[in-house]
């Protein structure tokens, strides 16, 4: 499966190598991917941030205007922190029912950093008709 590919390239990265920004080696391995993805930082109190986009997962124009809609992803992000599972997949609905999307969400465990902060990979397909 491509994410058991992925999770086990981007595991092998050190900190550095996945936080170096733009052409770092965990940059250039999601680029290369045709879905959107990007490396995601699981912070404490439904708190998370996206460290590392790829270039599908930035068009997707996640920014501001799409707040209001993330209370969901951010309660189904905070389940999987606490949870034990490596990856976990579920449908996420960004926007509203008439302009909204429908995107297939797979989240996949990453190596614990150094200083104890869990990361993730989150893939996303958009599944809008």
């Amino acid at each position: 499966m491509l994410h058991q590919v992925i999770d086990s390239e981007l595991a092998s990265l050190s900190d550095a190598e996945i936080e170096c920004g733009p052409g770092a080696k965990a940059s250039a391995l999601l680029d290369g991917l045709p879905i959107a993805a990007a490396i995601v930082e699981l912070r404490h109190q439904n708190r998370f941030e996206i460290v590392v986009p790829n270039e599908r997962f930035s068009a997707l124009d996640l920014g501001p205007e799409a707040n209001r809609f993330y209370a969901d992803l951010i309660k189904r992000i905070d389940a999987f922190e606490q949870s034990s599972d490596r990856q976990v997949q579920f449908t996420w609905k960004l926007g509203d029912d008439i302009a909204g999307r429908d995107l297939d969400v797979t989240l996949s465990r990453l190596n614990v950093r150094k200083d104890g902060l869990d990361r993730c990979l989150m893939a996303l397909i958009d599944r809008t008709n």
